[in-house]
């Protein structure tokens, strides 16, 4: 039998912290606004993970980023990878996302508070500057989509899910198909520490928060 292995692989994460639902009532009462995109209700406050009740959400969270950095990435510890901003999203019957990106970040990730099944599917998107078996000028019939031809993957979000993924990966929200809101707590990620130690002319120590 050959061996196929997946190069160059970009690592999606997704988990369950089960106590998450528990906070529902605390975020939802929060102040929330309508961006001029009209995707959704976003809070005012975008810094959330940093309110005194829900410390023990936050090391729960940190929990899952030191996991996926250090021993799905494999990174080094002596980095230190820390939450920056974290605000709460609220979709109603018929808000969506378009397909975007988070900037000024390393991970990026996403925590479901309160979703029905029909409140909106999340979806990666290839980035088609790093083209995969099939580039952007083929248009290819498949039998089976895998992680070697597909240019998206979907999955319906449950409650309590956790997901962390590179920031750079676009993603978008289909529309939300329910009269139950859908509740979510999104954030990013960044590192403290040195980099390019291998060259001294172009090592680099990144230590604000």
């Amino acid at each position: 039998m050959p061996n196929v292995h997946g190069l160059f692989a970009t690592p999606f994460y997704s988990d369950y912290i089960h106590s998450a639902s528990e906070y529902a009532d605390i975020l939802s009462s929060l102040e929330f606004k309508r961006p001029n995109d009209d995707t959704g209700f976003v809070s005012v406050n975008t810094y959330v993970l940093e309110l005194d009740e829900l410390a023990k959400l936050k090391q729960d969270i940190q929990n899952h980023v030191n996991n996926y950095a250090y021993n799905i990435c494999g990174l080094s510890d002596a980095y230190d990878f820390y939450i920056t901003n974290s605000w709460v999203m609220k979709h109603g019957e018929g808000d969506k996302a378009g397909r975007h990106y988070h900037s000024n970040c390393m991970f990026s990730g996403i925590l479901y508070l309160k979703c029905e099944p029909n409140s909106g599917e999340i979806t990666f998107h290839k980035n088609w500057f790093i083209p995969t078996v099939v580039p952007q000028m083929l248009e290819l019939d498949v039998d089976e989509y895998n992680a070697f031809n597909a240019d998206s993957y979907t999955i319906v979000p449950e409650q309590n899910q956790i997901i962390l993924f590179p920031s750079h990966l676009e993603h978008s929200v289909a529309k939300c198909r329910t009269q139950q809101e859908r509740l979510c707590l999104p954030f990013n990620v960044f590192l403290k520490g040195e980099l390019g130690h291998h060259s001294e002319i172009q090592t680099s120590r990144i230590d604000f928060k």
